[in-house]
């Protein structure tokens, strides 16, 4: 990600890379992120701090998706 949003500080074409971020989200933390938050949650843990960090994650990446979906024009894409 900090490789995709450098190159973008440096692009004209902000869309574009908005996109190719959101893209690079949804494929590489979106595919697993989710399932990873419901296990936390299942685990039960003596403190709560873990799955209640997990899904404060899950909730950043989708909100980073959403920002940068809509920057790229792209806002009706849903994100998982």
């Amino acid at each position: 990600m900090a490789k995709l949003a450098g190159a973008a500080s440096s692009a004209e074409d902000i869309p574009s890379a908005a996109t190719s971020q959101a893209d690079f989200l949804r494929t590489a933390l979106l595919d697993w992120l989710p399932r990873f938050v419901e296990r936390c949650q299942q685990a039960r843990p003596r403190f709560d701090v873990y799955p209640a960090l997990a899904a404060l994650l899950l909730g950043f990446v989708r909100a980073d998706v959403a920002f940068l979906e809509d920057v790229g024009g792209n806002a009706g894409t849903a994100a998982d």
